[in-house]
């Protein structure tokens, strides 16, 4: 099947496809006649493990890395395993640091929402917001 035909099957954009297989994430043969890209079922089964994967955090080189280790004859799964524990901790640091930002920007509204801060006083605005923010 050609690029368009992958790309209906998959609802994976034409151009991504194309940018995988320049990156050799996917490995499609070459009509000889035509020059034409040509995808078989072998890459519709690596396309779907590609966009999983990028959900799950996994960037394209780990990606490219995995899929060469199946190439190889090699289990990746348990550096697929060791990845996905890496990302599962930088996602859990993310969502408190961005749990912390969001209490400082409620505490930083309720007290606009109230007319704590001066706006002519920016010096003193800067001070009352380092103060909220620090106090949570």
């Amino acid at each position: 099947m050609r690029v368009t035909e992958l790309a209906r099957q998959t609802r994976v954009s034409p151009h991504a496809i194309r940018f995988y297989a320049r990156s050799g994430l996917l490995k499609p043969d070459k009509n000889r006649s035509n020059g034409y890209k040509m995808f078989g079922q072998n890459d519709v089964q690596r396309l779907r493990f590609i966009r999983m994967a990028q959900c799950l955090g996994y960037t394209l080189s780990e990606i490219a890395e995995l899929l060469a280790r199946l190439e190889e004859g090699d289990n990746p799964c348990e550096r697929m395993e060791r990845i996905l524990r890496q990302r599962l901790e930088e996602t859990a640091g993310k969502l408190e640091s961005l749990q912390r930002t969001r209490v400082a920007m409620e505490r930083a509204l309720a007290c606009l929402e109230k007319g704590d801060w001066h706006v002519a006083d920016v010096e003193g605005l800067c001070a009352h917001f380092q103060a909220v923010v620090a106090s949570g």
